[in-house]
């Protein structure tokens, strides 16, 4: 399938604060992030435009209940929907009338993880940091630690090793900066929409027909 090269690289889209703690239990962070993706480094013109058709231009992700939605906007766009119940993957490619199924799955073995001493203001908010990294790329994210997320929300989402991320840091990202080889991908948010409660609609997909993604 023409979209698949994004599916590897969503791992890094999709999404951190470490002991955030309150007498009366944190409260559950619902809302949407609005995301840029920015590329850097060592990419000559056509690794670029491949990179930039697979990631877009920006994205947004809607946090609900169930797990999340993200939609990407660029030349492909892109609708994925996790259930953090079985850890499931719906991925809807242009508006077709299909949807195709897939796994969370942790394609590199993480082998080190954990806080970094910087901090970094962003959209207002004091954030910390944290870093990841395995085999193949190093990844630092940066976190308002007031936007609570249960680390039970994301406990099978083993894409990009969020499993772990949200294990030790319980809030979405507002930055990520990756180094894959020579390559730096960024995804930076632009705004954050905090709701009461998450929007009902984000949990629901079009009833198409379902397919394995691994069949394509």
């Amino acid at each position: 399938m023409k979209n698949y090269l994004a599916l590897g690289v969503l791992s890094l889209v999709l999404f951190v604060s470490c002991g955030h703690n309150g007498s009366d239990g944190p409260r559950e962070f619902y809302g949407t992030i609005h995301y840029k993706v920015v590329l850097g480094g060592g990419l000559d013109s056509l690794r670029s435009q491949m990179v930039r058709q697979s990631l877009g231009d920006s994205f947004t992700v809607d946090f609900t209940e169930k797990g999340y939605r993200l939609k990407q906007y660029g030349t492909d766009n892109l609708t994925v929907w996790y259930d953090n119940s079985g850890g499931s993957l719906l991925y809807l490619f242009n508006d077709m009338d299909t949807l195709y199924a897939d796994t969370a799955t942790e394609q590199t073995a993480l082998t080190e993880s954990g806080p970094m001493d910087n901090r970094m203001e962003i959209l207002g908010r004091n954030c910390r940091s944290y870093y990841m990294r395995d085999a193949t790329s190093h990844t630092q994210l940066w976190y308002d630690s007031t936007l609570y997320v249960s680390p039970k929300r994301f406990s099978r989402l083993l894409d990009g090793h969020y499993y772990q991320y949200y294990h030790d840091c319980t809030a979405p990202y507002l930055l990520r900066s990756s180094l894959i080889g020579t390559m730096v991908i960024r995804f930076e948010a632009m705004q954050v929409d905090v709701r009461e409660e998450p929007d009902p609609e984000w949990d629901r997909h079009p009833d198409y027909p379902v397919r394995a993604l691994k069949e394509e």
